[in-house]
């Protein structure tokens, strides 16, 4: 195994899952694809690696280390934007999935570094079946229990990962959407 494939089986291992445009998007947006194919292949030969093919995704294949997760798009959206981010020039610390805090389960808990400076982010990814609204409502009780001072010092800024236009306002904490895409990630710079 090389360096590359041996962080490509440890980012599957934090992340849970990655399509092979995460993986190419992030470990070999500098050679061919071909070969990020051999590499791939020879990661699943040797069973570093499971894949399937991903109907929602055009039969693309999706790679995951242990069982297949059950929500595959609502996951790979939040693969996504650790690439995204990743490839904004953060520095990912930790990536922790469907944590609870409180009694709030937050999608994605991510401590990141830009710049010399610490950020950590609570990342909901929102794809139509509830309300946004509701949603989010859950990070204004979370905010009011003071559950998070056993662990951060200040809120995290909420980030939404959705296509949905509505997006309620807090004034006790800030809140910034992404879309499903991450093509404005930038968001988070400001």
């Amino acid at each position: 195994m090389t360096d590359r494939d041996i962080n490509i089986v440890n980012f599957i291992h934090e992340v849970g899952l990655a399509t092979t445009k995460n993986i190419n998007d992030l470990f070999f947006s500098d050679v061919s694809r071909t070969v990020l194919s051999r590499r791939l292949n020879h990661l699943v030969d040797y069973n570093f690696l499971k894949r399937i093919r991903v109907k929602e995704l055009n039969n693309s294949y999706m790679y995951y280390i242990d069982s297949k997760p059950k929500h595959l798009v609502h996951e790979l959206i939040g693969t996504s934007f650790y690439v995204a981010l990743s490839n904004l020039g953060f520095n990912i610390i930790r990536f922790m999935r469907n944590k609870k805090l409180g009694n709030c389960i937050i999608d994605i808990i991510v401590i990141a570094e830009i710049n010399g400076s610490e950020e950590v982010f609570f990342v909901e990814v929102q794809r139509h079946f509830n309300h946004i609204t509701k949603c989010t409502d859950k990070y204004k009780e979370l905010y009011y229990s003071n559950a998070w001072k056993e662990v951060f010092e200040d809120f995290p800024k909420v980030v939404v990962v959705s296509d949905m236009k509505y997006l309620p306002r807090y004034s006790e904490f800030e809140v910034l959407k992404i879309k499903t895409d991450c093509s404005d990630i930038n968001k988070l710079l400001s």
